[in-house]
């Protein structure tokens, strides 16, 4: 008996030791013995752990409350901040997409309205406005690097008229609203807004001066029929070949001139608003070949 007990020593003692160290581990590193746990369990309260899997099955989990401070808690912390990192990034990614659709729509737009194969587009986002709008400048971010360059009209919604780039960075410019002062006169021909396909003899031409109020005026023979709602597109060859035909807006008011009774004054507004715009499309014209051509 007292060999048993005398043998027996450094095998207590080692579990003594064992069980102390494993004390001391951090819980994380115990969730394997949660296996075996429930399986001691089974055989020492097959009944309680049978009531208590009914009446979570019944009632659901129960709602467990950590005291904070502990490492638990830290970690519902941290789910908790990353569940919020991962929401923003998907708002984020939904309004980057959103910004492609708007782009791709503004590109084939503009395409449909303009097929020229010879006529390269590129979607700018407008990064600053002046406060004079709608008569002043904006920004773009874009610039000589993707070949733009002064002169080259921006257009919305298709065909209409922006205004074209009075200042080229190499990665930023400024475009001239149509509307402003600085652009000078606008040459055009005015199309019935029921007949777009009128034949040219029949469409009146004019010459639109900026008001400073974000509009036009120009004059025509009182002859001319012209009404609200007749479309005026550019044909003013002090403007680039892209701007051609391009809409400059539509006729808002047709009144008689007090001095000159056999004339009448038109005021032309933009259809675009340029304060509400977010991208504009500039359109660029593509050289082929030199001025000689190759045999």
């Amino acid at each position: 008996m007292r060999s048993f007990f005398s043998s027996s020593k450094p095998s207590f003692a080692a579990a003594l030791l064992l069980t102390f160290v494993v004390a001391l581990l951090p819980s994380d590193w115990m969730r394997w013995t949660n296996g075996v746990w429930n399986a001691v369990d089974v055989l020492v309260a097959p009944f309680g752990q049978a009531a208590t899997q009914l009446r979570v099955w019944i009632r659901g989990e129960p709602t467990v409350r950590v005291p904070p401070g502990t490492d638990v808690h830290e970690r519902l912390v941290q789910l908790e901040e990353e569940a919020a990192t991962a929401l923003m990034l998907h708002a984020r990614e939904k309004l980057r997409v959103k910004q492609l659709e708007a782009r791709l729509a503004e590109l084939e737009g503009v395409r449909r309205a303009d097929p020229d194969a010879n006529t390269r587009l590129i979607a700018a986002d407008i990064t600053g406005r002046s406060p004079l709008l709608p008569h002043g400048t904006i920004d773009l971010n874009v610039g000589s690097r993707l070949g733009v360059a002064v002169g080259d009209v921006a257009v919305s919604a298709g065909a209409d008229l922006v205004g074209r780039l009075s200042e080229v960075g190499r990665v930023r410019s400024t475009l001239l609203l149509a509307t402003n002062a600085a652009t000078g006169p606008i040459e055009g021909y005015v199309l019935p807004r029921d007949d777009l396909s009128a034949p040219i003899t029949t469409r009146a031409f004019i010459q639109a001066t900026p008001t400073g109020t974000g509009t036009w005026e120009a004059d025509v023979e009182s002859v001319i029929v012209v009404s609200p709602g007749d479309v005026v597109r550019l044909a003013d060859r002090r403007w680039s070949e892209t701007a051609q035909g391009l809409i400059v807006g539509e006729i808002v008011s047709v009144a008689p001139k007090d001095q000159q009774p056999l004339r009448n004054r038109i005021i032309i507004r933009p259809r675009i608003d340029a304060r509400q715009l977010a991208i504009v499309t500039v359109k660029v014209h593509e050289q082929v070949g030199d001025e000689g051509g190759t045999p």
